[in-house]
């Protein structure tokens, strides 16, 4: 796999357009810095998207980290054996949380990569639609859910209908996403009036992060090209028009929660 970063892109901060920060990691021919206006961690030169959507692709990248933590430390071993043992509660647990906001209806699951998440919701009776960039993933989760629940590219392209879902999740997307504050702001018009926009993220302020320094897990670079804490992924959703409805993290985890719901129409 090429390092050559001869197809990448600059950026300001993708939250409030700064371009002053504090260098705070670098692993070459990419580093990581934090916005001095905002405090959001971000990679200020990032793939091209087609290099996130095949070089930097999550899957293929998340398996070779996988075996590197294999070699070099046991316990990460079998911290990871663990979490590859947990996945196919972490998606229940996650429509558990999705259940909180709404019960059935049109959901909109942005990533859905393999789509066991929108599997796992149609059981459960809501009406799903899955968007995957990747090609390959998006083959899977078309063998789970039919060609006409899932659609491949970016969500902004899919000409899907305004107003048309009444819930949207993003597991482990926006911290890949180039430009999360359009898209989001996106997701704010295919909302319906009230709708709720769920995250699950890595958290920038998970104590794991501070005892393990670089070593993190949650450092997969460059397909993860921004890092967001509860505060600051709050700051994006209300910029992109949104209310923040609550946060939930873990103390002893890698990621967090934030739901927030589209402002319910003023009455008449």
């Amino acid at each position: 796999m090429s390092s050559d970063p001869s197809a990448t892109l600059r950026r300001a901060c993708p939250l409030c357009g700064q371009t002053n920060a504090i260098a705070r990691l670098s692993r070459p021919p990419w580093r990581l810095v934090q916005c001095m206006g905002c405090s959001l961690a971000y990679l200020p030169e990032t793939p091209a998207p087609q290099r996130l959507e095949h070089e930097f692709e999550w899957e293929q990248t998340f398996a070779r980290d996988r075996r590197a933590r294999w070699r070099n430390t046991p316990l990460m071993r079998a911290w990871t054996l663990l979490v590859l043992t947990l996945k196919p509660g972490r998606d229940r647990r996650a429509l558990r949380r999705i259940r909180r906001y709404a019960r059935t209806g049109r959901l909109l699951d942005i990533g859905c990569g393999a789509g066991r998440l929108s599997a796992l919701a149609l059981q459960s009776g809501f009406d799903p639609l899955g968007v995957e960039l990747s090609p390959r993933m998006a083959a899977k989760a078309r063998g789970r859910l039919g060609a006409d629940r899932v659609r491949i590219g970016r969500l902004q392209d899919c000409n899907l209908p305004a107003g048309g879902f009444d819930v949207a999740v993003s597991i482990s997307y926006i911290e890949h996403d180039p430009d999360p504050l359009p898209v989001m702001r996106h997701v704010h018009v295919l909302l319906r009036p009230g709708g709720v926009c769920l995250h699950k993220t890595p958290n920038y302020n998970s104590l794991l992060r501070r005892v393990l320094g670089r070593r993190w897990s949650g450092y997969r670079w460059p397909e993860h090209v921004q890092y967001f804490t509860p505060a600051t992924l709050g700051r994006l959703m209300e910029k992109a028009g949104f209310e923040v409805l609550d946060t939930r993290a873990n103390p002893l985890g890698d990621n967090f929660w934030l739901a927030a719901r589209k402002p319910p129409a003023a009455a008449k």
